[in-house]
Order: structure tokens, then sequence, then C-alpha cells
């Protein structure tokens, strides 16, 4: 093996301060996992549609235009990953489950979605936090990060 090969396939390999193996795949870190190229291609398109929910179909659809042949079992196997790892938030919709990558802040306990186009929204409102505070207090109810307020969206509103 030449040694500048061996260099840098050392190169995409760290460890954390756990001396967990972590791999770094595309500027894509993912922990304790077999790294493909179709994972990335999957991965590449849940950050594209970072604002809404999408569906295998969706995910089979835009590889495919984009001529990447891609199983529909290796899909469902590394979505499945990402939503045991909580790298997903999912929805259930009509028997059918829908994917969106997870926001990096934990804070937010609170989602819009529009009816209409499907654009699903991260809220982040101080007001919020009240309402959470009396359903919690007044009613005993502790509301989950995946609170999901249905409505309209402005841009849906103003067609």
């Amino acid at each position: 093996m030449d040694i500048n090969v061996f260099f840098n396939l050392l190169t995409i390999i760290f460890f954390n301060a756990k001396m967990k193996m972590i791999f770094k795949f595309g500027g894509v870190t993912m922990n304790n996992r077999y790294n493909t190229i179709q994972r990335k291609l999957i991965y590449d398109y849940l950050v594209l549609c970072k604002d809404k929910f999408v569906s295998v179909e969706d995910i089979l659809l835009y590889l495919k235009s984009n001529g990447k042949n891609i199983g529909t079992t290796t899909i469902y196997r590394y979505l499945n990953n990402l939503e045991k790892n909580n790298e997903l938030r999912v929805e259930v919709k009509n028997h059918m489950k829908y994917y969106k990558i997870s926001t990096k802040n934990e804070n937010i306990k609170l989602f819009l979605k529009c009816k209409n186009c499907g654009k699903f929204m991260d809220f982040n409102c101080r007001e919020f936090e009240n309402i959470n505070q009396h359903i919690q207090k007044e009613h005993g109810f502790n509301l989950d990060y995946n609170t999901i307020i249905y409505g309209t969206c402005s841009s849906c509103i103003n067609t």
C-alpha cells in the first residue's frame, strides 16, 4: 500500500473524548456506523429537505432523477438507524412514515406544519414557554419535542 494512501485513510478516522470511534464522511460525522456513498446521498437529500418531511418514495424519486439507483431496503434501513439515534423526526400520516432531519437546537419544543404545502418549521417563541408551563401546572401534562401545530403558512395564505 502506498504510504500516502495509508495516511489519507487515517485522516478519516477520529476518536472522541470517550474513545468511541467516529467516522468523518464527506463532511458528515456518523458515530459507530458503516458509511457508504448510498448513505451519504440519502443524508444529503434529507439535509436538502430540512424544512419539510419526506417519504421513502420522495427519496427514491430524487435519487433516480439524479441517476442514482439505491434500493428501497437500503433507504429504510438507513432511516431506521437515523431514527434510533434520534437524528430524524418521524411523522406518521395515513399509515405512512415521513422523515425530517432533526434540528441541533434541543430547546425547541414546538413545530408548525402547513397542511397545504407540507412546510415544516421549528417554532421557538418565549410566549410558548408560558403556555407550556400552564399546561404542566394546570393540567398535569408534559409536552414532548414532537408537538406539532397544524395550520396554513404565510406563503399559502398569500396565494
